[in-house]
Order: C-alpha cells, then sequence, then structure tokens
C-alpha cells in the first residue's frame, strides 16, 4: 500500500511501464518487441507475480549487434542475458529515498530502469531514472514557488495591518484570515462613565459624541 501524506512523492505513483515477459521467452521474441515498440526502454522478467530479472534496450542491442551475437542467443531464454539482479524498490518507498538508491548503482546499471514492487513482492511496474529526477525537480521547483509566495504574502499583509479608532472602539484588520474584527475597547479606562463626577467626559471638546437631549 502506497502511504499517504502531502507533499511527499512516493514511486508507487510515477510507475513509467508496466511490460514484463516470463523468463523463458526467446530471447528473439523480446527483441522483436523492442523493434515494434520505439517507446519501451526496458521489460521486466517476472515468473508467476515477482519480478526476477531486467532487459534494457541498451543491453540487449549491445549483446545481440556484437559478431555473432544474435546467432548465438536468439533460440535461447530471455534470463540467459537478464540482469538478474536488478534494483528492486517497495512502491510506498520516498522518491528521494529511491533515487539515491538508483544514482547509488555501479556507472554500467545508473540509467537503468528500477523495478517496483507492491507489499508481497508482485511487480507493480518499471519506472525510468529520468522520470524521477524531473519529478524530484518538479517538486522542488514547486516548493521553491510556494515558499516564495507565502514570503511575498506575508510582506504584503504587513503593509496592511490599520487600526482604526472611532469613539471608544478600535476596529481592527486581521491579517491572517483578512476578516474585521470588532474590538470595543475604551480609549481610556471609563471613558464612557457619566457619572455627575466627570460631566466633562461628555463635551464635545474632549473628543467624544455629546449626550442627545
Amino acid at each position: 500500500m502506497i502511504p499517504v501524506q502531502d507533499n511527499i512523492l512516493y514511486i508507487g505513483k510515477l510507475i513509467t511501464s508496466s511490460e514484463c515477459v516470463p523468463p523463458s521467452t526467446a530471447v528473439r521474441h523480446v527483441a522483436d518487441r523492442f523493434f515494434n515498440s520505439a517507446h519501451m526502454d526496458a521489460v521486466a522478467l517476472v515468473e508467476g507475480r515477482e519480478p526476477v530479472g531486467l532487459v534494457t534496450r541498451n543491453k540487449l542491442l549491445f549483446t545481440l549487434f556484437r559478431r555473432y551475437g544474435f546467432e548465438l542467443y536468439e533460440r535461447k531464454p530471455i534470463i540467459t542475458i537478464a540482469d538478474t539482479g536488478p534494483l528492486t524498490i517497495y512502491e510506498g518507498e520516498r522518491l528521494d529515498v529511491a533515487i539515491d538508491k538508483a544514482l547509488d548503482r555501479p556507472a554500467e546499471d545508473i540509467y537503468d530502469e528500477v523495478i517496483v514492487v507492491d507489499d508481497n513482492w508482485h511487480y507493480k511496474g518499471l519506472l525510468s531514472v529520468k522520470q524521477m529526477v524531473v519529478q524530484q525537480s518538479n517538486a522542488l521547483a514547486n516548493s521553491v514557488v510556494q515558499k516564495e509566495m507565502a514570503s511575498e504574502r506575508a510582506i504584503s499583509w504587513s503593509h496592511i495591518n490599520p487600526v482604526f479608532r472611532s469613539t471608544g472602539a478600535e476596529y481592527i484588520l486581521c491579517a491572517s484570515d483578512c476578516s474585521l474584527l470588532l474590538s470595543q475597547k475604551s480609549s481610556q479606562p471609563d471613558a464612557l462613565h457619566t457619572d455627575a463626577e466627570s460631566p466633562d467626559m461628555l463635551d464635545p471638546s474632549h473628543g467624544m459624541l455629546p449626550v442627545p437631549e
């Protein structure tokens, strides 16, 4: 099962191919599939539901087009010239971890497709290193853009923080949710006290509204 978590890419969601053949398939039949499918760069060897090997276009052509290569191998099972120890990764692996594993392979294998399996080690598909790198680059670019947008938004809101004062009240624009909050606060303690002890507080000259007659 592929984990669900925002902003994290898992390789099970990025599979680029599901090509596979039984390991007993003749080399010439696999070669025909490559010749007839220009988009196919690799094929997994699957026995039952479990992957047992990998054949890439480049390595197959290198083997067959050497002197007498096709004559030597055309009738043999594809498993005889396949990579029987390819990089196999669980579908719930994080993309960044999978890339590290892929790039940690020997130089001659570094661009080979990665075999993706589920919890039961059943074959799910193939994932190219190119696709992994592209997806990781896109994710990083989106992250940078989101951070820049958040920074610009914060700067923008910092300029929109007015406090409007009106008779005995403050209107504060809350930048976090753009709502207008009314905070009924007296500008002075007991500013609206109407006792006879402070009748001058109701005088217009003190900035307060006069009491209607």
